[in-house]
């Protein structure tokens, strides 16, 4: 009998020490909390850019409202505090410490490597390399090193032991458990792939993914664009995989963009509806239009969903946080009474005046469109817009507003000196080193900047064969009715011809 008892003891003993030990052990998710999975922010956040992150009450967020100044602010909306004066882009918060790029001489996002304290003490450097796609994960940083061909690589969150990874030219990056989820870049289009974080197994998934986002077992990703054609329906769709690489699903057929996943949602960017802010199930049901926003660098923490609307400016933007059912829009850039300005981006006077300088709203004011013939490429711009300039050549158009304030100009060149998007868009900022907003994008960029009493606003689109271009200027004054003319005809420039001379 005692004996039976003494077995009895043992067989609890040890049933109550494994009871425990499973209760002690932890399990990370992609989707956790960056307390439980020791991230510092979201792979979906920094695949738009890092322009926000979350910890515990506080929003840490690029300020577009001042020259994209690292703030902080409560979730609540008080308390907003700058914590630097350095252009700060893919945020990330672990512990005590901030880390972000910043002074990035490659375009807007990415630069050095940087660490402040979350009281914006102790700002300390921690590498000379430019830096993008920066992952936070325990100690190290994992990132794409623009000093060399964006190629993969990891470094500890003290400076230290910095490690090639990979020879893939990488964006995109999401760290899961022990593995790393990319887009390799091969002329301006991405390969899925993924690799062990010590650098082993770099293994291809698949031809075709770009905003890539892991979540729990699935990978989201948005397919490559053909030559970039917003509107058109040749690539951008959203998809899903297995983070095995299988179980490939088509989820949506519109050209999606700046994609992030919160829960069963994706929300997106559709430029089949003028880059207006929409979200949709992950098993592609329930699509539904948020608001009328041209939504950039979509975020998510919390309930809410943040992001940048672009206005010409200095500055370049505008950050907002809306509810993920799109109710209480709320701009957290600015201060109170200049939120009703900056929030109404699409609305201009009414009416014109008896000068005919302004213009009318964007919803009031009607579009021609204008097809080069020789280059291929179409624009529609304001019906009040005069045809001032046609070249003998046929390489474009001058459109200038009645009393020839605002003048648009839309041109073809042939790529004769085999320029890549890169090498045009240096050649730009050499021109504009002071340019309000800038940003390159697969195989366009945009550059705007102040000219005298004016905004300058270019967008170039660069192939194998030509260039195409548009130009608008426009008075400063007139800013905010400008603005949603601007994004129209941004969203309907095509260039189907760029692989060809013309």
């Amino acid at each position: 009998m005692k004996g039976r008892k003494i077995i009895s003891f043992l067989i609890s003993t040890i049933l109550i020490l494994g009871l425990l030990a499973g209760c002690s052990s932890s399990k990370t998710t992609t989707s956790g909390s960056a307390a439980e999975s020791k991230v510092g922010n979201t792979g979906g956040n920094i695949t738009n850019r890092g322009v926000i992150a979350k910890q515990g009450d506080w929003i840490y967020y690029c300020n577009f409202s001042d020259n994209r100044k690292l703030y902080k602010i409560k979730t609540d909306g008080t308390e907003k505090t700058k914590l630097n004066d350095d252009h700060s882009t893919y945020i990330n918060v672990l512990g005590d410490w901030v880390y972000y790029t910043s002074g990035s001489s490659a375009g807007t996002y990415g630069g050095k490597l940087y660490k402040i304290k979350t009281d914006g003490s102790g700002k300390t450097k921690l590498s000379d390399n430019e830096a993008g796609y920066i992952n936070i994960s325990s100690d190290w940083i994992y990132y794409s090193n623009y000093d060399d061909m964006d190629k993969l690589y990891k470094i500890k969150t003290d400076g230290t032991k910095k490690t090639k990874l990979s020879d893939n030219r990488a964006w995109y990056i999401n760290i899961s458990g022990d593995w790393i989820y990319y887009s390799k870049i091969v002329n301006n289009r991405g390969q899925l792939y993924k690799i062990k974080t010590d650098g082993s197994k770099d293994t291809k998934l698949n031809e075709d993914a770009q905003y890539v986002n892991v979540v729990d077992d699935w990978i989201y990703y948005m397919t490559n664009y053909t030559r970039n054609n917003p509107g058109g329906k040749e690539g951008g769709n959203l998809s899903r995989m297995k983070i095995d690489g299988t179980g490939e699903t088509k989820i949506n057929d519109n050209q999606s963009d700046y994609i992030n996943i919160s829960g069963d949602w994706i929300f997106y960017a559709n430029y089949n509806d003028m880059g207006k802010l929409y979200k949709i199930k992950t098993d592609g049901t329930e699509k539904t239009k948020l608001n009328d926003d041209m939504p950039e660098n979509i975020s998510v923490a919390g309930d809410w969903i943040y992001y940048k609307v672009f206005t010409g400016g200095v500055g370049g933007g505008t950050l907002y946080k809306i509810k993920l059912d799109g109710s209480e829009k709320t701009s957290i850039g600015l201060p109170k009474e200049e939120v009703k300005k900056e929030t109404d981006i699409q609305a201009a006077q009414s009416k014109e005046d008896n000068s005919g300088s302004s213009v009318e709203q964007d919803q009031q004011q009607s579009y021609k469109k204008y097809i080069n013939d020789r280059f291929g490429f179409s624009i529609e711009y304001p019906g009040t817009f005069v045809v001032k300039l046609t070249p003998d050549n046929n390489d474009g158009i001058v459109l200038s507003s009645k009393d020839g304030s605002a003048e648009l100009t839309v041109s073809g060149i042939n790529n004769v000196l085999d320029e890549t998007v890169t090498s045009n868009y240096n050649k730009l900022l050499q021109a504009h080193s002071d340019a309000a907003y800038k940003t390159q994008q697969n195989n366009w960029h945009i550059v705007s900047w102040i000219e005298g009493d004016k905004i300058v606003y270019q967008k170039t689109v660069v192939g194998n064969g030509s260039i195409n271009t548009f130009i608008i200027k426009y008075p400063l004054s007139q800013k905010d009715s400008y603005n949603s003319i601007v994004s129209h005809v941004n969203s309907t420039f095509k260039t189907p011809g760029i692989d060809s001379a013309h």
